[in-house]
């Protein structure tokens, strides 16, 4: 898959930043990190659970084709 497609979800300032460097759209999780600490993540979410479908297609659409 192109970067893009894949929405790489992660708890750890270093995977967000990864993510953003891949080029993939990012959810960052805050089970682990304060919320300031997963800047620059497209999505913050307080946990996995908060993460809805709509939400990961909407991602997915901003990223483009």
């Amino acid at each position: 898959l192109p970067p893009r497609r894949a929405v790489v979800i992660e708890d750890a300032p270093q995977g967000v930043q990864a993510g953003l460097a891949a080029g993939c759209p990012v959810v960052a999780l805050t089970t682990s990190r304060a919320k300031e600490d997963l800047a620059g993540a497209h999505f913050i979410a307080e946990h996995l659970a908060d993460l809805r479908l709509e939400d990961v297609t909407a991602l997915l659409r901003a990223a483009g084709p």
